[in-house]
């Protein structure tokens, strides 16, 4: 019987690295952070916030449990992207505050998560204030209550 020599790999033989699935995947995770950031920023239109001197970072855990309502220089309400009335809010309102109810305690049936009300610069005060007047209902009984601001120049050289 013959042997069979083996064939000794040269240098330029040798395994080359396929970097087609490493660009499949970069490519992939880029897409999933643009669609992923998108998200993130649906709940904030783009508005004008008034600014204050006594302004903080938004922060913390609560930030993704409350609802946020956006008004603009128009008076248009929108939440999550979606225009409502005052007459067709009160639904969503009480749809949050049903599902964040103290169910004991001396605070029984107020809701603990707060809403944050974003509204322009050249938003009507009314418009904020109907919509503090309906979260004081009796049916919906939301108690805390933010309203967004943008920190005045001076505070943003500090």
């Amino acid at each position: 019987m013959a042997k069979r020599r083996k064939k000794r790999k040269t240098e330029s033989e040798e395994l080359d690295l396929n970097m087609t699935p490493m660009l499949d995947i970069v490519f992939n995770l880029i897409i999933f952070f643009m669609i992923v950031t998108d998200l993130t920023q649906k709940e904030l239109e783009q508005l004008v916030l008034p600014k204050a001197s006594e302004a903080v970072k938004d922060e913390g855990d609560e930030i993704k449990k409350r609802m946020i309502i956006n008004i603009d220089a128009k008076g248009v309400i929108k939440i999550r992207r979606n225009e409502f009335t005052l007459e067709n809010l009160e639904r969503p309102l009480y749809e949050f505050a049903e599902a964040h109810r103290i169910q004991e305690g001396p605070e029984k049936g107020l809701c603990d998560e707060p809403i944050l009300v974003r509204a322009d610069y050249g938003t009507p005060f009314e418009h904020v204030q109907s919509i503090m007047r309906m979260c004081a209902d009796q049916q919906i009984k939301i108690w805390k209550i933010q309203i967004a601001a943008a920190q005045s120049a001076e505070d943003e050289e500090q």
